[in-house]
């Protein structure tokens, strides 16, 4: 008859076949690291979760802050801004052919930087969805679903991939 082996016999055999792992228990999950390599049993330690949201909502804030410096939001649609026309010369009769370029060219570089920061703010704002969800999904590959790497959701808390994806995703040849 197979006896149930205990948390302690199993980190005993684990340490054993992996000695440069290093580890974590507490009572909701077990987490290892072997190489910097970490994860996780799918339960995240819920103070890294606190950790985790507060950067992302210290994030959204500044994402929005510096949105509305150049942009008004669109109520209809979510995450989206629309840029302020630059009026370099208030006096529109007598600008100078340079000085309407100057704003073509500023509102051109604006709708770009608007671009990135609608985009980072989508994924910022889909991450904190996640997190209040609290349905496991906050930290899961959305193309292998295994567990992103905790080292990589600390660097970038609204990751949508684990490092191998998102090198797959970036190096499609390899």
């Amino acid at each position: 008859m197979a006896r149930r082996r205990s948390t302690i016999e199993l980190l005993s055999l684990i340490i054993c076949i992996l000695p440069n792992a290093r580890f974590l228990v507490n009572k909701n999950c077990l987490v290892f690291d072997f190489f910097k390599n970490i994860a996780y049993n799918g339960i995240m330690d819920k103070e890294l979760l606190q950790e985790l949201k507060k950067k992302l909502e210290e994030e959204k804030t500044t994402l929005e802050k510096d949105l509305e410096t150049f942009a008004d939001k669109d109520r209809k649609v979510p995450y989206d801004y629309d840029t302020r026309y630059p009026n370099l010369d208030d006096n529109t009769d007598t600008a100078a052919p340079d000085s309407n370029a100057q704003e073509i060219n500023a509102f051109d570089n604006l709708l770009a930087i608007e671009h990135l920061l609608e985009l980072r703010l989508k994924d910022v704002e889909e991450a904190l969805d996640k997190i209040k969800k609290n349905d496991g999904s906050y930290g899961k590959c959305e193309v292998c679903h295994n567990e992103i790497e905790i080292s990589r959701l600390k660097v970038n808390p609204a990751a949508k991939l684990c490092a191998k994806c998102a090198s797959q995703q970036q190096n499609p040849n390899k």
